[in-house]
């Protein structure tokens, strides 16, 4: 079962950010075309945060979706082979080593089913 704390801290955090992002939407043409020149505004404009990479370098960067979807990936697979009791011991000693404390493990299933639960009933702007 979710927290109602938990809950609130997922809503608030989904409509601080499309709320910032449907501001830069409605005044950046650029944003609206392209992904990473709205995330690197959203950072500057909305976050205050003091990004100091010229847009150039921005660009030619990794996507930082991609980093954090395939190191998610990585830990899925990891996990599988470590429950298949078909691994042996030595490859799961290894793959042991890839996954994120049980600490953070925990926050990530709450914060999942917490999102999971708010999902269901956010509606975004104009559509009631």
């Amino acid at each position: 079962m979710i927290s109602e704390l938990e809950l609130n801290s997922v809503k608030r955090e989904f409509n601080n950010v499309a709320d910032g992002v449907r501001y830069l939407l409605l005044n950046n043409k650029r944003a609206r075309n392209e992904d990473r020149w709205l995330q690197l505004v959203y950072v500057r404009a909305v976050q205050g945060i003091d990004i100091r990479i010229p847009f150039e370098n921005w660009e030619q960067m990794v996507d930082l979706e991609s980093i954090r979807r395939t190191r998610q990936k990585i830990q899925e697979e990891a996990l599988k082979l470590i429950m298949n009791p078909r691994t042996p011991e030595y490859i799961k000693e290894n793959m042991t080593k890839l996954l994120p404390s049980p600490e953070v493990l925990r926050k990530r299933k709450v914060r999942e089913e917490a999102i999971r639960e708010f999902i269901k009933y956010w509606k975004p702007l104009g559509e009631d």
